[in-house]
């Protein structure tokens, strides 16, 4: 929303940088409380949320910048594994799960495998 517009005759209004950007972090607000099921009311809106949620939802820009990651190509005989690993380990950084948590929180480097025969309970 950057210009209102009146009826006939009307003047048009300028909406000034500062109000776009609280009304678009007002949206933001909005929708994340809609989609938790919390309460919206428009005293909760204050400045420290303003604040908050700005910053919450410059983070998720900043996020959705470094998707797009491609995967790395197959890895087949012959290749070489370092080289395989490290793509592996940028497309898991890049890539977020449940909670926004990237997916290379699953790789573990283990010096020592476990025994194979060993059935977890």
């Amino acid at each position: 929303m950057k210009i209102v517009r009146g009826g006939q005759g009307a003047p048009v209004i300028v909406v000034p940088f500062m109000a776009q950007k609280k009304f678009t972090i007002l949206c933001y607000w909005v929708n994340r409380r809609f989609r938790l099921g919390e309460s919206i009311a428009a005293g909760q809106f204050t400045e420290a949320t303003v604040q908050t949620y700005g910053r919450l939802m410059a983070q998720g820009n900043k996020d959705e910048e470094t998707e797009g990651v491609k995967a790395p190509p197959e890895f087949k005989a012959g290749s070489k594994w370092k080289p395989f690993k490290e793509g592996c380990i940028t497309f898991f950084n890049t890539n977020l799960g449940m909670d926004r948590v990237p997916f290379s929180y699953i790789i573990h480097d283990n010096a020592a495998p476990g025994d194979p025969n060993m059935v977890s309970k």
